[in-house]
């Protein structure tokens, strides 16, 4: 049985929404209440002027902000003041979505490849094909297809057929209906209808408009969570449960929300105080005994693997083994947590044995394939150093807390 819960609480002038699962912090996600994420916004932007040495376009959506958009993320691109002819030109009126926030020094990145998402769905420009999340069952996957042939969204050659240049991609969260697939038929209709009226509309719409704007940060990312994860949603905020349910209002499969209200604070009952220190501490305890130091620097992340208070057997060789592959979980899960990105290096404990090192490069990049941020296990160095490298994609936990 599930026994996950997402919690949504007001910690020091942030909102946070924590994914706690048998009193283990497994995720959280910090929002500042004064800034909102611009990822998947939709404007109508012009082409400031055109860098063919490093083939892309510095495309403004507002007067005071230039953004970079790399030729390569410009297939099919919606021109509003011309003809397109297959090249972009410096003033040129066109539809462009935010791939990307502004980070430090560099500029926002924008993409004409427009994409709407849903619970299970997503749906863009620039591809007909249909995609289907990897971590589905096969049986899933050949239900799905059924469903949608039946339908008449694809044919045979799983080609989207319901609008020029349109493709779909079914989220994992489709795993969770089982017989009844009509909320991935609703929602595939609601955002197909959302798709044309925003392309639609940009044509009666004035330079730098917003076609689309994001709601608050947590609620444009409650759909990224998987349903199979929590079996509830709760929060103590009064503000923010009515914003949940006016979210979810109509939404076939909504979750349960309930609102907590007592004289014991929801922050204390489930000491997310503590949870959060563990998650910003260095050292990270293992059931072995064992235990991990996490150490970020400029340039990497360097991860120790200890035997600590494991005490070792006659036969050293399967100790150490037994506590790199319960390390090799936490890691796995630390990433994620800790939102840990670029170079990572792991010093597991030295094993004599190949088939043992080989077990537990296999276990690592199997684990590694859950994480929803591109990562990659690049290799075993000669000295068992492992090589991780993980795609930023926002700030790491230290920072935003």
């Amino acid at each position: 049985m599930n026994t996950g819960k997402l919690l949504l609480i007001k910690y020091k002038q942030k909102t946070l929404v924590l994914l706690i699962r048998d009193n283990r912090l497994i995720s959280v996600r910090v929002y500042e209440e004064d800034s909102l994420s611009s990822i998947g916004n939709i404007y109508v932007g012009r082409v400031q002027s055109i860098a063919e040495n490093i083939n892309a376009a510095f495309v403004e959506i507002d007067k005071n902000t230039p953004c970079f958009l790399p030729l390569s993320h410009a297939g099919y691109p919606h021109v509003l003041n011309r003809t397109y002819d297959g090249k972009l030109k410096a003033g040129d009126e066109l539809i462009v979505q935010v791939f990307r926030d502004a980070i430090k020094t560099k500029q926002p990145v924008l993409t004409t490849k427009l994409s709407i998402s849903g619970t299970y769905l997503v749906v863009s420009d620039g591809s007909e094909q249909l995609g289907i999340s990897s971590k589905l069952s096969d049986c899933n996957k050949k239900k799905i297809i059924e469903v949608l042939l039946k339908e008449g969204m694809i044919d045979q050659n799983k080609r989207c057929i319901s609008m020029e240049h349109m493709g779909m991609v079914v989220r994992t969260n489709a795993g969770t209906l089982s017989e009844d697939m009509s909320p991935l038929l609703q929602e595939w209709i609601c955002l197909m209808e959302e798709f044309k009226n925003i392309i639609t509309g940009a044509s009666y719409r004035t330079c730098f408009s917003c076609l689309k704007c994001n709601k608050k940060g947590y609620l444009t990312d409650l759909k990224n969570y998987y349903t199979s994860e929590y079996n509830e949603i709760i929060t103590d905020c009064a503000d923010i449960h009515e914003e949940l349910l006016d979210y979810y209002e109509g939404q076939m499969n909504a979750p349960p929300i309930r609102y907590y209200q007592d004289d014991y604070p929801l922050e204390k009952l489930y000491s997310i105080q503590t949870l959060l220190d563990r998650a910003l501490n260095s050292r990270v305890w293992l059931k072995s005994g064992g235990y991990l130091i996490i150490e970020p620097t400029e340039a990497l992340t360097v991860i120790d693997v200890n035997t600590g208070k494991f005490e070792a057997g006659k036969d050293r060789e399967e100790t150490f083994y037994h506590i790199n592959m319960e390390a090799a979980i936490e890691i796995a899960l630390q990433l994620k947590l800790r939102n840990i990105s670029g170079i990572i290096i792991v010093d597991f404990i030295n094993m004599d044995t190949e088939e043992h090192n080989k077990a537990l490069l296999n276990k690592l990049i199997s684990l590694i394939k859950e994480d929803s941020v591109k990562t990659t296990v690049v290799d075993m160095t000669p000295l068992g150093l492992v090589e991780i490298t993980r795609k930023r994609v926002s700030k790491p936990l230290r920072e935003l807390l």
